[in-house]
Parts: C-alpha cells; structure tokens; sequence
C-alpha cells in the first residue's frame, strides 16, 4: 500500500510507526465506515491507475481479501454504490459463489484472444485460495493477515 494511507491508518488507530497492531484492534477499526471509506478509495483509485497503465486493459482483474464478517459486505455496498468498477462478493455460506468465481476467472474473446469478465474485481472473506489461480487477479489487496497454510 502507498506509504500515505499506512500513515492515514496510523493516525486513524492513534499508534506510532514502530507498534504493531492488535488483531482485536485491527478488525475494530477496518470494520468502521470511515476505514471502509478511506480502503475502498484508496483500491479504486489504486486499481485506476493501474488499469490506465496498461491501456485500460479489461482483462486486468483484483481481488481483496478482508477480515471479519461486517467488512466484507461493506466492501461490496461500497462498490456498488460509489464505483463503476463491477465486483462479486463471495463468502463461504452463498450458493452462488462457484458462478461468480467462474465469472472472475472470465472467459477468452475469439475475436481478441483476451479475458473478459463482468466483474473488474472479487472480494472474498478470509478465503485467499478463492479465484487466486485466476489469471486475470493481477492486483491482491489482502486487508487481513497472512497465515501459514499446510
């Protein structure tokens, strides 16, 4: 992430730059709607920028790996309602989540030989795994922490 929003969240949790984060504080704060508000920009405007140097490629696509249960549906309203950036939100317990998985990874224009998709980016609980062999996920905000896996 941009060195400016690490400072924002800093300021935000009210922490000096050597401390770490507590977990329980950590999922507190990031489930708040100004943290919502301050990620969602940051990754769309991020994500923009990104698109853009690349000639607005559309077979470009991201995913964000949250934490908790409240932020991952906040994430989506947010999309939904201050983006034209289309995204799918899966969690472990929808019905749907194998065709919206399907979507992300897209499909191969005959005409182009690209990937297309209708969703620019996916938003997944916890689940990294998720759409990660996706070869369009080419930008992974992951808000949550990184844990060994076996």
């Amino acid at each position: 992430m941009a060195t400016n929003f690490k400072n924002y969240i800093k300021k935000l949790l009210n922490i000096s730059e050597d401390k770490n984060v507590s977990s329980t504080k950590w999922r507190r704060v990031t489930s708040s709607d100004e943290f919502v508000e301050q990620i969602c920009t940051y990754i769309h405007d991020d994500y923009k920028q990104f698109r853009g140097l690349h000639k607005n490629d559309n077979s470009l696509g991201f995913m964000i790996a949250t934490i908790g249960s409240e932020q991952p549906e906040k994430i989506q309203q947010w999309f939904e309602t201050n983006s034209d950036l289309k995204t799918c939100l899966v969690l472990y317990d929808e019905d749907d989540n194998s065709g919206k998985q399907d979507e992300f990874r897209g499909r191969k224009n005959k005409e182009t030989g690209k990937l297309e998709s209708n969703y620019d980016g996916m938003i997944v609980f916890q689940m990294c795994i998720t759409g990660f062999d996706a070869p369009r996920l080419k930008r992974l905000y992951l808000l949550r922490e990184i844990k060994e896996h076996y």
